[in-house]
């Protein structure tokens, strides 16, 4: 009779057990997709923040801008600087790799451009040599950004733009209102 009981209970203590891993593997589980989901939201966040609130004031120029963000925030980037004396840049950018570690990426990159933005005005050349110089002493090997720069002049309607790419080919730049391209040796970003 003892054994039966002493057996009936092992296998009570058995299913106890395996109810109790069950539970701890789901608990984990769902930790596991909370943590996800708020790093998810935080990479959203901090992705909206730098864009840009306010639009510098252009006669001759219809502009606007708008990022629609995927399921997963990343490092998309736009942005409107105003490099006064009625000049204004366009900038949009790309950054390699989505989430939290993307729209970090994405955050560095801006920074870095609104640092620089004075020198933007006179040298965009030196201006960009800067950024990416900045940025490559603040991000991982394998950390990149495609980006395009467009500076637009109010009182003539005209102005350049360049493309740069870190891993793809040499910054390119073209003048508004012609088909010149021109090569330029500001470097990738």
């Amino acid at each position: 009779m003892w054994t039966g009981i002493r057996s009936a209970l092992l296998s009570f203590d058995e299913l106890t057990l395996g109810v109790e891993l069950q539970r701890r593997t789901i608990a984990q589980k769902l930790e596991s997709e909370r943590r996800a989901a708020r790093d998810l939201e935080i990479a959203r966040q901090v992705q909206a923040r730098p864009f840009p609130q306010r639009m510098p004031a252009v006669r001759t120029l219809e502009y606007a801008g708008a990022c629609l963000q995927a399921r997963e925030g990343g490092g998309d980037y736009y942005d409107f600087l105003d490099l006064g004396r009625e000049r204004l840049v366009l900038v949009i950018g790309d950054i390699a790799g989505k989430g939290i570690a993307g729209a970090l990426l994405m955050a560095n990159l801006q920074a870095n451009l609104r640092s620089q933005c004075a020198i933007a005005a006179d040298e965009p050349r030196r201006f960009l040599r800067s950024v990416n110089q900045l940025f490559y002493e603040n991000t991982a090997d394998g950390d990149y950004a495609t980006f395009f720069f467009a500076e637009y002049n109010d009182k003539t309607g005209g102005g350049c733009a360049l493309r740069t790419s870190c891993r793809d080919a040499p910054p390119r730049r073209w003048h508004f209102g012609t088909a010149r391209l021109h090569r330029d040796g500001s470097g990738p970003v």
